[in-house]
């Protein structure tokens, strides 16, 4: 019977040889180092799966140029991982990629990019509310003090507000009126002002 440690010994060995046989760039190493980190994420090996997609994504790259689009699941595997490990910066840092790159691709004003607008406005409220439950003079485990937003100017409300708005924007320039995103956004857009106007009074 096949055990998922026996497909990852599979997939490294794979990778190894293609690596001896066409070098470190070959297209294939990518679909391995793909297929590598899904059954290491089965395994719960998170640090591994962010070492084989990081690995498939740079291949991916160096073949299919820096904006290429098959990047985001892999991305996205990898925010995941890092919200896992409680790494947020990283998480962050990958979350705003992933929209550089669609933004790229799809340009700012059009449907396609409304998705990866709204994920990044809701990524940014969800970092707000979390930093919001926490409260001054708390102690993480290493003893720094924990961030606390205590201003209206939070960056990133702003961020989140900043990114309804364009979804919102280009629903409307684009979307048929009964794209329930309409509503959604809006319902966004409002809670945020309300977010806004009760930490103001």
């Amino acid at each position: 019977a096949v055990t998922p440690e026996s497909g990852i010994d599979k997939y490294r060995t794979e990778i190894a040889n293609i690596e001896q046989q066409f070098g470190p760039y070959h297209l294939s190493i990518s679909e391995n180092a793909l297929g590598l980190g899904t059954l290491l994420q089965e395994q719960g090996d998170l640090q591994g799966v962010l070492a084989a997609f990081e690995q498939s994504m740079h291949v991916l790259r160096v073949n299919q140029g820096l904006f290429s689009l098959d990047q985001l699941p892999m991305l996205e595997a990898m925010i995941n991982c890092n919200i896992e490990l409680g790494d947020m910066a990283s998480a962050n840092d990958l979350q705003e990629a992933a929209l550089n790159l669609q933004r790229k691709n799809f340009g700012g004003d059009t449907l396609e990019l409304v998705p990866a607008l709204l994920a990044w406005g809701d990524w940014n409220l969800n970092l707000y509310l979390v930093n919001e439950k926490r409260h001054p003079g708390l102690q993480t485990a290493d003893n720094n003090p924990v961030q606390v937003i205590t201003t209206v100017d939070s960056p990133v409300l702003e961020l989140a507000y900043s990114s309804y708005s364009s979804a919102l924007d280009s629903l409307q320039n684009h979307a048929a009126v009964t794209d329930e995103r309409l509503v959604t956004t809006e319902r966004k857009l409002a809670a945020l002002n309300f977010i806004v106007n009760r930490k103001m009074h």
